[in-house]
């Protein structure tokens, strides 16, 4: 799997998903290419987050809008397990 924001030429490339389709832009495109082991850990999770939201040119949440989310993300999580 691959999410694509064509706009600023960024993917988020999840190199391990079973149905994946790997991304196929070309080389002026940056492919962040991260695991799903990676994006079910909590803080590896943040730090993808972190590199995704600096190449959008976003704000990251701040930690306490993180926290708040961190029980709901563990159920939702804990559910696809």
């Amino acid at each position: 799997m691959a999410l694509y924001w064509p706009e600023k030429k960024v993917a988020l490339d999840i190199i391990d998903d079973p149905c994946r389709r790997p991304f196929t832009g070309g080389d002026d495109w940056t492919v962040l290419q991260v695991t799903c082991d990676e994006l079910e850990d909590y803080k590896s999770y943040r730090h993808v987050m972190a590199q995704l939201a600096a190449l959008l040119d976003k704000q990251v949440p701040d930690d306490g809008e993180w926290e708040r989310n961190r029980e709901l993300r563990s159920r939702l999580m804990s559910q696809v397990a």
